[in-house]
């Protein structure tokens, strides 16, 4: 990750709730691959985060 893009990153997870943060985690962990994991996270973003 870039230095500009951490400002974004840091209000991402401080947006978060924890039990959010942990079941992304969770199921991160299980995927094999760089582009699963990011494929999973814009997902979790935009079904939890843009509602929120």
């Amino acid at each position: 990750m870039t230095p500009p893009l951490l400002p974004a990153a840091k209000y991402l997870v401080r947006s978060m709730s924890l039990t959010d943060a942990q079941t992304l985690t969770q199921e991160a962990l299980i995927l094999s691959s760089a582009v699963e994991i990011e494929k999973k996270c814009v997902a979790f973003y935009r079904a939890h985060m843009k509602s929120a």
